[in-house]
């Protein structure tokens, strides 16, 4: 359980953390998936890089942190497809990589969004 992420991410939301992390030392994060309102990419991509996370554009060999979002639209824009079935989530499988599912990031935030 990525319990630093989760405490910073009580913390930011209520104003009172800030990352001391240099900005060379910052978690290699990818997002992967959908992510909608209230907890847009952007909004994400914001707070994790307060906490010491930054965000990547591509999945590589580099990346230590996967947030799953939600399944994402297929080609022919009918139906959706899983986040567990893209190469992404696979290849984070096999080497290891520190997974959170957006579901539990919202979990956490939804007391401090009210």
């Amino acid at each position: 359980m990525p319990t630093r992420l989760l405490t910073c991410l009580f913390a930011l939301w209520l104003g009172a953390c800030a990352s001391t992390a240099p900005r060379s030392s910052a978690r290699p994060t990818f997002l992967l998936g959908r992510f909608s309102y209230p907890y847009t990419r952007s909004l994400l991509e914001t707070r994790l890089g307060e906490l010491g996370y930054h965000v990547v554009p591509k999945f590589g060999p580099g990346v230590e942190v996967l947030v799953l979002g939600d399944d994402v639209v297929n080609e022919t824009g009918d139906g959706l497809v899983p986040v567990t079935d893209l190469p992404e989530y696979r290849q984070a499988q096999e080497r290891g990589v520190e997974m959170i599912p957006l579901r539990k990031l919202r979990a956490s935030l939804q007391p401090l969004m009210r």
